[in-house]
């Protein structure tokens, strides 16, 4: 989730639907499964290992529950086990076969996966569970292949025995394909559907850019074709956005669906979307429906953090790991910005989360490393942004940051943002140390083709960071600190360009980004659209559109096949 590439690992499984089937036939030769025999243009597509889980069946008072299960469409023997314990720790377990197959029914023989222009042979196994011969009508469809013959076949089938039937085929460009197979004999019918992948032996190559126009005035990207290509593979896309807002909706949505639910993730799920929230509120652009998914998303989040706070006043990734000053501080962070979204937030946990941070910061005489560094500037502004947010006060803690400060040469450069940040809050009176902050920053700049960004001279993994959550970081800084500055968007712009898929490496990396390009939305304004714009390739109008408030945070893809472009000089 958050650490770099690791080594190849391989893990194997066999298909237990193909081995049971024959010890299915032998117990019950005559049974039926999901749902009798009423399968008349059913095409089986929802597989899975587990049917039903529920943790909790409370039974009544002569010991018996019930409960209901739509099988999946796996033709196979199901285990069901139930495990009972009763309020005096007595306990007990049961276990019940239930066998779900067809009088006829069909296996497809598929590998786990095609290349394309591979020929291979695919076959569909007829299986006759009856007790007497059929003639069996056996059709296929595929989407993403080639299929050579016909595609309806007939075969006799004997009593309680099986058919293959083989469909030679070419595999098509694409990325996946489609196989449906079904056999017919007289009342009897069973289908299946199945998906595949489609690999390329080649070797995709991502070329991105980014940039934004602030006035009038047009602007000319050069594609430049490889000399060796596949012209059956590849596109050009171009995305037009009105705002950054509309840039990142692919990476809020991102952190939304994440599928894991450690506290890091949970906080990650909902603090950019408060951000950006607030952003556009602040423009007084109207999203109804974004606050009310939001409170929701907040609502849900915030129960399960309290759930997790550990008595200390802690977070640790899980609710059994020990507390994490780093986490902590997140989940603080994250809360602060709620309560300022007008969130209802129960002050008393973040009172608590307040107090462990305090007891857990580790004095500058005791730092010796980097990473200790950097998470002690972090917990600084975390616990400076609650001093002034909820205490009226400074924290108490100006003194331990000047103290940081004078040993800033242990700061990677994302720990000096923070730094900054916090020193921002703490003596904002005062400008001197974050003015050098800054200045060190500024000079620590990576200019290139793409924009700027930073890069620290160690990876430091005990705070999840890598060199575009630094740019981040710093972004995020620079333009709460100095708006004004010229190289924010640059910044911006190798940020931008260093997406993939519309989300940035992690969810902590994505949340961080977000976070930076949202203090710079509010920092430039750029959120007050009224515009049109034209895009033309090659000398041909290829979209046009205007961008207005009600539309700022929507965007238009663009999309053309490589093989539509120029191959021998320069796309303009």
């Amino acid at each position: 989730l958050f650490w770099r590439n690791r080594g190849l690992g391989v893990k194997t499984t066999m298909a237990l639907v193909v081995a049971m089937e024959p010890f299915n036939r032998e117990i019950r030769p005559e049974a039926k499964g999901g749902g009798g025999g009423e399968f008349d243009g059913l095409m089986r597509s929802r597989f899975a290992d587990t049917a039903f889980w529920d943790p909790v069946v409370r039974t009544d008072e002569e010991g018996k529950a019930h409960v209901e299960v739509q099988l999946p469409d796996n033709l196979t023997t199901w285990r069901m086990q139930a495990r009972g314990v009763t309020a005096d720790t007595r306990v007990g377990l049961s276990n019940v076969d239930v066998l779900s197959t067809l009088d006829l029914l069909v296996r497809p023989v598929l590998p786990r996966f095609f290349v394309v222009d591979d020929q291979a042979e695919i076959a569909t196994v007829v299986h006759n569970n009856t007790g007497q011969a059929l003639d069996v009508e056996v059709n296929i469809n595929v989407e993403g292949l080639s299929l050579e013959g016909d595609a309806r076949r007939t075969v006799a089938v004997a009593a309680g025995d099986q058919a293959k039937v083989i469909w030679p085929v070419t595999v098509l460009p694409g990325d996946e394909v489609n196989v449906r197979t079904w056999a017919r004999a007289g009342d009897l019918y069973d289908g299946r559907e199945d998906n595949l992948p489609v690999y390329h032996y080649s070797t995709p190559e991502v070329v991105a850019t980014a940039g934004q126009l602030s006035e009038a005035g047009q602007r000319q990207e050069v594609v430049q074709l490889p000399r060796v290509l596949d012209e059956r593979q590849g596109e050009l896309t171009v995305k037009v956005d009105g705002s950054l807002t509309a840039a990142t909706q692919d990476a809020l949505r991102y952190l939304e669906h994440y599928p894991y639910e450690c506290v890091e993730q949970t906080v990650s799920r909902f603090l950019p979307n408060i951000l950006t929230w607030r952003t556009l509120d602040e423009m007084g652009i109207e999203r109804p429906e974004l606050r009310q998914r939001l409170s929701q998303l907040v609502g849900v989040a915030l129960q399960r953090l309290y759930a997790q706070q550990h008595y200390d006043g802690g977070w640790g990734w899980w609710v059994s790991d020990e507390s994490d000053p780093y986490l902590t501080a997140y989940v603080l962070h994250g809360m602060l910005e709620a309560h300022r979204a007008d969130m209802v937030v129960a002050e008393e946990s973040m009172a608590l989360a307040a107090g462990y941070l305090r007891d857990a910061l580790p004095s500058v005489g005791r730092v010796d490393a980097a990473w200790q560094a950097n998470r002690l500037a972090y917990g600084l502004y975390v616990l400076a942004d609650y001093g002034v947010t909820l205490d009226n006060q400074k924290s108490g803690t100006l003194g331990l940051a000047v103290s940081l400060f004078e040993k800033r040469h242990l700061l990677d450069r994302y720990g000096q943002a923070t730094l900054a940040m916090a020193l921002g809050i703490l003596e904002p009176q005062e400008p001197s140390r974050v003015q050098t902050l800054l200045g060190d920053l500024m000079g620590d700049a990576i200019l290139s083709a793409t924009g700027a960004h930073w890069e620290e001279a160690e990876p430091d993994y005990w705070n999840m960071n890598t060199d575009v959550r630094t740019t981040a970081i710093v972004l995020w800084a620079m333009s709460r600190l100095d708006p004004e500055n010229d190289l924010l968007p640059n910044v911006v712009r190798w940020l931008m360009a260093v997406r993939e898929e519309g989300h940035w490496e992690s969810t902590q990396v994505t949340a961080w980004s977000l976070l930076g390009l949202t203090e710079y939305m509010r920092a430039s304004g750029e959120l007050r659209g009224d515009m049109s714009y034209s895009v033309y390739l090659n000398g041909q109008e290829w979209a046009t559109g205007q961008v207005t408030e009600e539309n700022i945070d929507e965007g238009q893809e663009l999309q053309v096949g490589i093989a539509r472009l120029l191959a021998d000089e320069a796309n303009r």
